[in-house]
């Protein structure tokens, strides 16, 4: 984590939000998961892993359509449908 805040520190862009949400994601901590992955996208709406991303974290919140219309976005930026899970 620390690692990452440094990075985006000196260079914020998608991929380095991307992967912070992932670890915060892995440590349960949703809210903060969330922020980042829509920071990424923000900042790169076609970078489709920041979808799919963003999927895992709705469904382990319950929220299953907002999951499902993230990865049909993820899945029409390119992403492999069969990779996605």
């Amino acid at each position: 984590m620390k690692d990452y805040n440094q990075l985006l520190a000196e260079k914020p862009e998608s991929l380095l939000y991307s992967g912070r949400a992932d670890v915060y994601y892995k440590l349960k901590k949703n809210k903060e998961a969330l922020a980042d992955v829509n920071k990424a996208i923000s900042i790169d709406p076609k970078f489709a892993q920041a979808y799919v991303n963003k999927a895992l974290i709705l469904f382990d919140t319950a929220k299953p359509k907002e999951a499902c219309a993230s990865l049909d976005k993820a899945v029409s930026l390119g992403y492999e449908k069969a990779f996605a899970f």
